[in-house]
């Protein structure tokens, strides 16, 4: 039941939802933070518009320790939750940290998809290791994620810029 005039979860996670669209990282933060002071309970939602805020807003370590944060809640993460902390990591250059969240995927029980293959890709590229890259580009069909124009053109990029 809503008391009037007392925010809710639901009006907890519009707001964190237009900070994200809005790259204000700090303020989705602030609204986490207030949130668990009102006992306003986040769900998956809540906690995967704060990890978009940071990667709009180039946190990627803030983006890993949400990630830490959510499991110790018991709040079961779903590939959205990894996508966009694997996107953060891809922003920074920081291919390592991506790769592993990716190699995380299956042990949470999830599948990968285009979007955090194509992220990881991308931070190969920013990395040069284009090695990396291409391996990534020929597993995605034999995990049933077809490689599209960004996959490749990623791909082709890393390759380029190694010389």
């Amino acid at each position: 039941a809503e008391v009037q005039g007392i925010p809710t979860q639901i009006s907890y996670s519009s707001a964190l939802s237009a900070a994200e669209k809005c790259s204000q990282w700090k303020i989705a933060l602030s609204l986490l933070h207030q949130m668990h002071l009102v006992h306003a309970l986040p769900d998956i939602r809540s906690y995967n518009a704060l990890i978009s805020a940071c990667e709009k807003g180039t946190q990627w370590h803030l983006a890993l320790d949400l990630l830490r944060f959510v499991t110790s809640k018991q709040v079961r993460l779903d590939t959205i939750s990894y996508d966009a902390a694997i996107s953060a990591c891809e922003k920074s250059a920081q291919w390592a940290f991506a790769l592993h969240l990716l190699s995380e995927i299956p042990f949470a029980r999830l599948l990968p998809d285009l979007i955090g293959y194509n992220s990881m890709i991308s931070a190969c590229e920013k990395s040069g290791e284009f090695e990396l890259a291409l391996g990534l580009l020929s597993m995605m069909p034999r995990v049933d994620i077809a490689p599209d124009f960004i996959s490749c053109s990623a791909s082709i990029s890393a390759c380029e810029k190694a010389g």
